[in-house]
This record gives C-alpha cells, sequence and structure tokens, in this order.
C-alpha cells in the first residue's frame, strides 16, 4: 500500500511542473455586446464576453474575422502570423508581443472552455486596426481601411435594424420596464417573421395595409431619438432573447380595443398586454 502511495506522489510531483495555470474569466454582464468591423456588425464563431470592463474575443474568431489561417495554439500560447506580423499572446499574461515588440493589455489573456480568448485589443497590433468602445450600443468597433469580412460572419441584423427597432421602442413603450420595452421589441420582430406582415423591420413600423398599424409612424415620434434603455431592449431582442412568444400584438388592457376582444391573451407586462 505505501508502495502505490509513494508511486502516485511521484507521478504528481511529475505532472504538476507541467500543468498550464490560466487566468480564468467569465462573462459578467447581461448586455448584448456586438462587434462592428468596418461599419458591418459580425457574429464571431464564438460569442464575446465582458470581463472587468475589458471585452474578450476568442483568438481563432478573431483570426478568421480578419482572414488569418495561419495560427496555432499550443501548451497556453497563441501565435499569429498576418503579413508581417508575427505575434504571440500566453494565458495569464497580460502582455503580448508582435515582431518582437512588447505591448501591455488592460487584463490577462484566459482559457474559456479549451480556448484562448484574448483582450480585443490585441486586434489593434496584430491586425493594424484600431480599436474603439461605443458606450451607448455596448459595440466594439474595429476599423481596417479595404477590409471586407468573410460573408458567413456578417451578421443577419445592422445599424439600421438596431436603430428602428429602438425607435419604435422607445415610442411605445419609452416609459415602460425594461420588461416591456422587450416585449415590444419581440412583438416587431415576431410580426418580421409572419408571412401576414412584411419581413423588414421598417416595413413592419410602417406597414398601413389594414389601416395604420403604430401611431408613431403617423404622429413623428417614431423620429425621436431612442434611450439607451430602448438601444439595449432592441438589441437583446435580436440577439434572440424573447419574453413573449410568439405574439404579434400588444394593447393597453384598460382600453377595449379589436385586439383584447379578438386575439388571444398571452401576458401583461406593465401598461402592455400582450396578444398571440
Amino acid at each position: 500500500m505505501k508502495k502505490i502511495v509513494l508511486a502516485l506522489c511521484l507521478c504528481l510531483a511529475l505532472i504538476m511542473p507541467f500543468q498550464t495555470v490560466t487566468h480564468a474569466i467569465y462573462n459578467d454582464t447581461t448586455a448584448p455586446l456586438d462587434l462592428v468591423i468596418n461599419d458591418t456588425y459580425v457574429r464571431p464563431s464564438q460569442p464575446l464576453i465582458m470581463y472587468q470592463n475589458t471585452v474578450y474575443i476568442a483568438g481563432r474568431s478573431l483570426c478568421e474575422l480578419f482572414g488569418a489561417t495561419d495560427f496555432s495554439w499550443n501548451s497556453g500560447t497563441f501565435t499569429v502570423n498576418y503579413g508581417t506580423n508575427h505575434a504571440k499572446i500566453t494565458a495569464g499574461q497580460s502582455y503580448f508581443t508582435v515582431n518582437g515588440t512588447t505591448y501591455d493589455l488592460p487584463k490577462p489573456a484566459a482559457v474559456v472552455n479549451s480556448r484562448i480568448y484574448v483582450p480585443v485589443r490585441f486586434a489593434q497590433k496584430t491586425f493594424n486596426v484600431s480599436v474603439e468602445w461605443n458606450q451607448g450600443y455596448c459595440n466594439v468597433v474595429l476599423k481596417k481601411s479595404g477590409h471586407t469580412v468573410p460573408a458567413k460572419y456578417v451578421s443577419d441584423y445592422q445599424a439600421d435594424h438596431i436603430l428602428w427597432l429602438a425607435r419604435i421602442v422607445q415610442a411605445e413603450s419609452g416609459n415602460e420596464p425594461d420588461a416591456g420595452k422587450l416585449g415590444v421589441a419581440n412583438v416587431i420582430l415576431n410580426r418580421v417573421n409572419s408571412s401576414q406582415y412584411p419581413n423588414t423591420i421598417y416595413g413592419v413600423i410602417f406597414d398601413d395595409k389594414y389601416g395604420v398599424q403604430y401611431t408613431p409612424s403617423v404622429d413623428g415620434t417614431i423620429y425621436n431619438t431612442p434611450s439607451y434603455a430602448s438601444v439595449m431592449a432592441a438589441k437583446r431582442a435580436l440577439h434572440g432573447e424573447n419574453n413573449v412568444g410568439g405574439c404579434l400584438f400588444f394593447a393597453n388592457p384598460n382600453q377595449g380595443s379589436w385586439v383584447a376582444r379578438n386575439r388571444t391573451f398571452y401576458t401583461q407586462i406593465g401598461n402592455h398586454a400582450f396578444y398571440l
């Protein structure tokens, strides 16, 4: 028995020095983060992560978005060859090198689900891009002259979709709780996906085939600047968050509307009742 224990201890002693210690991170925000490259909203193969006010992206995803094919992940170190740039970053370290020059990062690189995640600032010197943070839209904005994002990574929503959805959310539910704003956003998207209505957000908002659907489209309030909360509700809905199922209508529950008399009640949020 003592020999077995001794052997196990010896094995552990041999293994421990070769273990890679990585810096643990987790997504500590529910805000709908987006990556925008040259004014195009993109959808990386792995989601962005916000950790302690720093946005992280999977190293492989970053390479895919900029067309880098010469990269590797080995023993905790991620290397990328892009044009004349040779970049290297190691999990747990808050710096990286490009062609031998060291650059600091706000937070260390980390391993998440067996993937190397790097602060987006890694892209600045590695891929020769500018990096900005748009607080009003929770967007990381990268710009590189002449670069076109591969079509398969282009998001199915763009800036105009977010703007118009946020505008109708603001106009119809500006004083409602966040859940109510999200519900209104999802009703609009449900109509977009329904064969009964136009197939664009703008088209649904201004639809008048059976009479004006949304009064803000005719009284001018649709053009008011949406609040941060309305923008976030629009983005959350576009990211797939849904709290009203397949509802196609919302109305004031205290008014005997056609909707209340003819559609199936689903739920009430704030001053709006939602109907299928």
